[in-house]
């Protein structure tokens, strides 16, 4: 029926997580379990991007004083060029995604529902602090971004018949871009990858976990304990042993 309207409201107690606030609440739990022995670092590889060789580099000399590595930085990892030959024919496509954040300071909604419920529709509507919306996000796999109408068309478009008073009464406060890392369709969908790295070219035990796409908060915590486990047993059988399809990518990777 032209008449329906797919969508998941998520309300009844069901709560929207503020990623910023979880994830200091997430590495707080990662020095507790390390008793204080776990460290945040920010790297910054001051080495001209256009030069592989020299990036390459770099990060091999930068990483050797760690027994073990996991190359999780997402997007990073092949836009910076930090994975060499990991990354020839890599299952995956990065996947540009632009969002509005709208902002709702309009009379007309103050007894909205829309700062307090998210809304599933194929995009997303996700409450911000700030009576604030995120309505999100575009998938762009051309080299060159939409523009701002264009991005802001395409989500309108399908998100309004469920989302029409944030679009009426909302002001567009800014468009935010990120890239997801998005693994091949498989036979169980679109899976992460996680597992050995193929080759040590950058580091001597090196690991990956990557390919979440958008689902990085639902996969992170599952697919993590299982990398975690195998790594502290120094045995990537125990991937294998959780979870059977894991090394789906390798075989995609070879072939």
């Amino acid at each position: 029926s032209t008449n329906c309207l797919g969508g998941v409201v998520l309300s009844s107690g069901c709560k929207v997580i503020h990623v910023p606030s979880y994830l200091q609440g997430l590495w707080k739990a990662c020095e507790d379990l390390s008793k204080h022995d776990a460290t945040w670092a920010l790297i910054d590889a001051d080495t001209d991007n256009s030069c592989c060789a020299t990036k390459k580099s770099y990060w091999k000399d930068r990483l050797d004083e760690y027994d073990t590595v996991v190359f999780a930085a997402g997007s990073g990892l092949f836009k910076d060029s930090i994975l060499q030959k990991d990354a020839v024919d890599f299952p995956v496509e990065l996947v540009r995604g632009q969002s509005v954040e709208m902002l709702l300071d309009d009379p007309n909604m103050a007894e909205s529902d829309f700062t307090n419920e998210a809304i599933l529709c194929g995009k997303y509507l996700a409450p911000l602090p700030q009576n604030r919306v995120l309505v999100g996000a575009t998938h762009e796999y051309k080299e060159e971004p939409l523009g701002r109408d264009d991005v802001l068309k395409e989500l309108h478009k399908r998100s309004f018949d469920l989302s029409h008073d944030v679009w009426h009464h909302g002001q567009v406060d800014r468009i935010t871009t990120g890239y997801r890392v998005q693994s091949r369709r498989g036979p169980r969908g679109r899976m992460p990858i996680i597992g050995k790295s193929l080759y040590d070219d950058v580091h001597r035990n090196s690991w990956l976990f990557s390919g979440l796409s958008a689902r990085g908060l639902i996969y992170h915590g599952i697919f993590g304990q299982t990398l975690s486990e195998a790594i502290l047993k120094d045995d990537e059988g125990e991937i294998l042993r959780q979870i059977p399809e894991a090394f789906w990518w390798k075989t995609t990777s070879n072939s």
